[in-house]
């Protein structure tokens, strides 16, 4: 609690209520402006109408119409630019919990925190006083096949720490299986049962994006399961009123193996966002003699997606860097005819990898992370004049992640500089 008081002397004693009083005189007067209360030790003031000043930067980035989404590491280091392929979430109300999901023996509050976005929108998780039991919320939604499922949420640990996710056997949509989320520690606990796989990624101010990945077994109706938790690997426990954790930004896609950035859906509808283009096309820039590119990036699955590609249509090109079981530091096309597919040892989801390829009459080459130069000595080269980043010419192939940097050059670099420069 803060107050203000008035105080005719210079050296004011507070009475045991913490207090201070004095007999007033009907005229005294002070005037006061620009109250500022800080939990964060802010200095600066902040003026506020019906809403408290949030003192701290939101962790999402929204897509807006023809604009890249650079991205900023909970470290503050840049992750780049982030590329993917259309996605939609299933769920229907992301935002709004209250609204579209079905809870047992707890109660979801909307607009009672601040969101990973900055916006108040959070929901506060509530479990009752239901004794030796599950305090859950439920989602149903149609699994469109048996095909990977991914389902992520965003959350905060209140006075409990633990989050629960299953995809239930409701339906016969799945083989049961549930994984544990530490919100203190930023862990992923136990799993039990049938999961592909499961994670958890701080997106600062306490929150968490917690994730798990489990394959349909049909075409049914599926169930995504949140459980408050006391403990890890405890769904079941004494509820008391109280115990609570913050949620927001539900999520789920078909026919994905890893969660897409979050996309709003708190309508009653499906929502669908459309995949990311950047490319440039300038036949000045590029043109048909000898030449070299380099990319880092970062990719979230193994999915065939393409660092960047430079060329001119399907039939002639150079594609550098495209992550899949096998990993290909160049291919390159002239007329249809391939001049060079060079192939090296695979990367791994998640890691930065710096991939560089460098072309010439009959002299092709590739390299993955300062590796092993691979080299083709026969071919000839495409004509070219676009670049597009984190796609195969814009029309497939995407990355589903992060390009950190782009180099083009005129010349075809050496062996010893492709491997120094992708070191």
């Amino acid at each position: 609690t803060a107050q203000i008081s008035l105080s005719d002397t210079a050296t004011p004693t507070a009475n045991n209520y913490g207090l201070i009083s004095y007999t007033g005189d009907g005229s005294s007067s002070l005037d006061v402006a620009f109250a500022s209360l800080s939990s964060v030790g802010g200095t600066d003031y902040n003026a506020t109408t019906t809403q408290i000043h949030r003192e701290y930067a939101p962790s999402l980035v929204s897509k807006a119409n023809n604009a890249a989404r650079f991205e900023t590491a909970t470290d503050g280091q840049s992750m780049g630019v982030l590329i993917e392929s259309q996605a939609t979430n299933l769920v229907t109300y992301s935002e709004t919990l209250a609204t579209g999901w079905t809870t047992h023996r707890s109660t979801l509050t909307s607009a009672s925190g601040v969101a990973p976005d900055g916006t108040l929108t959070s929901n506060l998780w509530t479990v009752d006083g239901t004794a030796s039991n599950s305090h859950n919320a439920i989602f149903d939604y149609t699994t469109g096949g048996a095909t990977p499922q991914t389902a992520s949420v965003y959350a905060k640990a209140g006075n409990v720490n633990y989050l629960i996710m299953r995809f239930s056997p409701a339906n016969g949509a799945f083989t049961d299986g549930y994984v544990s989320f530490d919100l203190s520690n930023g862990t992923v606990g136990t799993t039990n049962g049938t999961m592909a796989s499961s994670s958890i990624e701080s997106c600062g101010n306490g929150w968490f994006r917690c994730s798990i990945t489990g394959t349909a077994l049909t075409n049914a109706t599926g169930r995504l399961a949140l459980y408050i938790a006391q403990a890890d690997n405890t769904i079941s426990f004494d509820g008391n009123s109280y115990d609570h954790i913050q949620v927001w930004g539900a999520q789920i896609e078909a026919n994905q193996s890893f969660a897409s950035s979050y996309i709003k859906s708190n309508s009653g509808s499906t929502t669908t966002r459309a995949s990311d283009s950047l490319s440039i096309t300038d036949s000045s820039l590029f043109d048909t003699g000898s030449g070299s590119l380099v990319v880092e990036a970062v990719v979230k699955s193994l999915n065939d997606g393409v660092a960047a590609w430079l060329g001119t249509d399907g039939n002639n090109y150079h594609q550098v860097g495209q992550f899949g079981s096998t990993t290909y530091p160049l291919i390159s096309k002239a007329d249809g005819v391939a001049s060079a597919v060079l192939s090296s040892s695979a990367v791994s989801a998640g890691a930065t990898h710096k991939v560089g390829a460098s072309w010439d009459t009959n002299d092709f080459a590739g390299c993955v992370d300062g590796g092993t130069v691979v080299t083709d000595t026969s071919g000839t080269l495409p004509a070219v004049n676009k670049l597009t980043v984190g796609n195969y010419n814009a029309a497939a192939a995407w990355l589903d992640g992060h390009v950190k940097r782009v180099a083009v050059y005129s010349e075809a670099l050496s062996d010893t500089n492709l491997q120094a420069i992708t070191s």
